[in-house]
């Protein structure tokens, strides 16, 4: 649905990084780990890179060195 606000909460964000440390992550991996829909995790995701603590390649998302510091 466009325009759909997306249900996730503070916590997500955190185990996010959490998943996101471990190894690179596709974000519908990503999404079923966290149990949370693909749009709420790409909300996340854009959270996370506005905030330049992940970088995203083919490998998946993964923490940029600000990320895991």
């Amino acid at each position: 649905m466009v325009g759909k606000k997306a249900s996730y909460k503070k916590e997500d964000v955190i185990r996010a990084t959490h998943y996101i440390s471990k190894e690179p992550i596709s974000r519908q991996q990503l999404s079923k780990k966290l149990e949370v829909g693909e749009g709420s995790i790409r909300s996340i995701l854009d959270i996370l890179k506005k905030k330049k603590l992940i970088i995203s390649n083919n490998k998946g998302h993964e923490l940029s060195k600000k990320g895991e510091k």
